[in-house]
């Protein structure tokens, strides 16, 4: 609402006492507007108001910000948030004035908020919504079409990548059809359950030791020199996948790793080009071993940032997929995550007032 004086209205804020027990925080506060001999609706402000509800809500740290919705008759907790506080008060941000308490939510309000998404906007009159506004072209709209372009580029570079395997006779899906021997196959289906309930029983059977055993030195040293290994040949493999262009995971699985040698490695067996390039890592396996050992530490933290980034890897040959594949997985789980986060995600008030410059030169204008 507009006024021509200040003196025209008059800001009224009363606190009311709770309705019910049990409900309520604390006691409700009435922030209106007395204007023209009758209170007056203020919504869609442009800045905040903070209110706060509670002095200390260590008492209800489940206590929410609400306000009563007119329309509905009731109290709702959509269109109001709280803000950080560094007293431990409860403050809520608001771009109307009504009336607002500190509730502790019941258990159908609570399922309300989880099963109330913002699934709308997947909707046709959200996707008209949304072309109707220029937000791709503030940041966060830039940022999302960044992130798009990048998965749609490691995409098309999996596939190019896949293509060269291919003719150089490294990869093809045909060559992974081999027959694997009894000791090497994975279990599935029934006999993989089975083998799981083995274990468990076999787990549940062992004599329990006691949990307030101290660790004996020789354990500790023991543990360290495992950790001390497992990292050693993962620098080992992290520098052969760099040079020869194969991921770590194959060369630990088909050439060595923390238990030692491969034995039998099936990959060869596929492709000759494939078994040269492993047996070429297999003998450089001795120098790297030394390269690595006298490397400094951040040589170290670089070499693995290089060779174990999922982005890095698209350019290194995978045995058991291909790059276009992991590409797309990338592309899923990072484009899956955004979906979920907008799916939980609300804005108003100083959220929604981030505007372009021509809207806010237009609103200075007037």
């Amino acid at each position: 609402s507009r006024f021509s004086h200040a003196s025209d209205a008059a800001m009224v804020i009363m606190i009311l006492k709770p309705l019910s027990e049990g409900v309520f925080a604390g006691a409700a506060v009435s922030a209106r507007i007395w204007a023209e001999g009758n209170f007056q609706v203020v919504e869609g402000l442009r800045e905040q108001i903070l209110i706060t509800l509670l002095s200390n809500r260590t008492e209800y740290p489940e206590a929410r910000c609400a306000f009563w919705d007119t329309d509905r008759q009731s109290w709702s907790v959509q269109g109001v948030e709280e803000v950080d506080s560094l007293e431990e008060a409860l403050v809520c941000a608001t771009t109307h004035l009504t009336v607002f308490a500190a509730i502790l939510l019941p258990l159908d309000q609570l399922l309300e908020q989880v099963l109330c998404l913002n699934v709308n906007i997947f909707t046709v009159e959200a996707l008209q919504e949304l072309g109707k506004s220029n937000w791709g072209l503030r940041l966060g709209g830039m940022i999302l079409w960044l992130t798009l372009a990048v998965c749609t580029g490691a995409v098309f570079a999996g596939i190019r990548f896949d293509r060269a395997w291919r003719n150089c006779g490294l990869w093809h899906e045909k060559g992974l059809v081999v027959n694997v021997p009894n000791h090497r196959q994975t279990l599935f289906g029934l006999d993989y359950a089975r083998a799981i309930l083995v274990s468990l029983i076999v787990t549940l059977r062992r004599p329990r030791r006691c949990c307030s055993c101290r660790v004996s030195p020789m354990m500790m040293r023991r543990l360290l020199e495992r950790l001390h290994s497992r990292v050693l040949a993962l620098n080992v493999n992290s520098l052969l996948s760099v040079r020869h262009g194969v991921t770590s995971k194959d060369l630990n699985e088909n050439v060595w790793g923390e238990s030692g040698w491969a034995q039998g490695s099936l990959a060869s067996l596929g492709s000759i080009e494939l078994g040269c390039k492993l047996e070429k890592a297999t003998q450089e396996v001795p120098r790297t071993f030394a390269e690595v050992a006298s490397m400094p530490l951040h040589r170290r933290t670089m070499l693995l940032l290089s060779a174990m980034h999922p982005v890095g890897q698209l350019r290194n040959l995978d045995i058991h997929m291909s790059s276009a594949k992991r590409a797309k997985l990338l592309s899923d789980s990072l484009l899956g995550s955004l979906v979920c986060a907008a799916l939980f995600f609300s804005a108003s008030g100083s959220g929604l007032s981030i505007r372009s410059e021509d809207t806010c030169e237009e609103e200075a204008a007037s």
